[in-house]
Protein backbone atom coordinates (compact mmCIF):
# COMPACT_ATOMS: atom_id res chain seq x y z
CA UNK A 1 0.00 0.00 0.00
CA UNK A 2 3.27 2.07 0.69
CA UNK A 3 4.48 1.72 -2.59
CA UNK A 4 1.45 2.55 -4.51
CA UNK A 5 0.91 5.55 -2.53
CA UNK A 6 4.20 6.17 -3.19
CA UNK A 7 4.06 5.99 -6.62
CA UNK A 8 0.82 7.90 -6.61
CA UNK A 9 2.40 11.06 -5.51
CA UNK A 10 5.36 10.75 -7.79
CA UNK A 11 3.25 10.85 -10.56
CA UNK A 12 1.23 14.02 -9.05
CA UNK A 13 4.24 15.59 -8.70
CA UNK A 14 5.58 14.44 -12.12
CA UNK A 15 2.17 16.09 -13.85
CA UNK A 16 2.70 18.80 -11.18
CA UNK A 17 6.03 19.52 -12.98
CA UNK A 18 4.86 19.17 -16.50
CA UNK A 19 1.78 21.97 -16.02
CA UNK A 20 4.40 24.05 -14.61
CA UNK A 21 6.61 23.53 -17.89
CA UNK A 22 3.86 23.65 -20.22
CA UNK A 23 2.88 27.14 -18.60
CA UNK A 24 6.64 28.85 -19.41
CA UNK A 25 6.53 27.22 -22.72
CA UNK A 26 2.96 28.65 -23.44
CA UNK A 27 4.43 32.08 -22.01
CA UNK A 28 7.36 31.70 -24.42
CA UNK A 29 5.43 31.00 -27.51
CA UNK A 30 3.01 33.95 -26.70
CA UNK A 31 6.76 35.88 -26.47
CA UNK A 32 7.79 34.19 -29.54
CA UNK A 33 4.43 35.27 -31.21
CA UNK A 34 4.33 39.33 -29.82
CA UNK A 35 8.08 39.49 -31.32
CA UNK A 36 7.09 38.47 -34.30
CA UNK A 37 4.05 40.54 -35.01
CA UNK A 38 6.53 43.41 -34.00
CA UNK A 39 8.68 42.58 -36.72
CA UNK A 40 6.26 42.22 -39.16
CA UNK A 41 5.06 45.49 -38.92
CA UNK A 42 8.20 46.69 -38.59
CA UNK A 43 9.13 45.34 -42.24
CA UNK A 44 6.25 46.74 -43.62
CA UNK A 45 7.14 49.91 -42.38
CA UNK A 46 10.59 49.41 -44.21
CA UNK A 47 9.10 48.15 -46.86
CA UNK A 48 6.32 51.44 -47.14
CA UNK A 49 9.26 53.46 -46.30
CA UNK A 50 11.69 52.11 -49.67
CA UNK A 51 8.92 52.58 -51.83
CA UNK A 52 8.41 56.13 -50.63
CA UNK A 53 12.32 56.72 -51.28
CA UNK A 54 12.06 54.85 -54.70
CA UNK A 55 8.94 57.10 -55.98
CA UNK A 56 11.15 60.00 -54.83
CA UNK A 57 14.12 58.56 -56.25
CA UNK A 58 12.32 57.99 -59.98
CA UNK A 59 11.29 62.16 -59.05
CA UNK A 60 14.72 62.64 -59.29
CA UNK A 61 16.07 61.22 -61.94
CA UNK A 62 13.43 62.50 -64.35
CA UNK A 63 13.86 66.22 -63.21
CA UNK A 64 17.42 65.73 -64.08
CA UNK A 65 16.67 63.79 -67.01
CA UNK A 66 13.96 67.24 -68.35
CA UNK A 67 17.07 69.27 -67.01
CA UNK A 68 19.56 67.78 -69.16
CA UNK A 69 17.24 68.16 -72.35
CA UNK A 70 16.03 71.30 -71.27
CA UNK A 71 19.63 72.09 -71.11
CA UNK A 72 21.07 70.70 -74.32
CA UNK A 73 17.94 72.97 -75.85
CA UNK A 74 19.40 76.04 -74.37
CA UNK A 75 22.86 75.46 -75.81
CA UNK A 76 21.34 75.25 -78.78
CA UNK A 77 19.90 78.53 -78.91
CA UNK A 78 22.72 79.69 -77.71
CA UNK A 79 24.83 78.65 -80.32
CA UNK A 80 22.71 80.04 -82.83
CA UNK A 81 23.52 83.53 -81.41
CA UNK A 82 27.04 83.04 -81.46
CA UNK A 83 26.57 82.76 -85.34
Amino acid sequence: MDKLQSNIEKVYFALVNIDEHKNEIIDNIDSVVSVSEETAATSQEVSAASEEQSAGLQEVVLSAENLDKTAENLEGKILKFKF
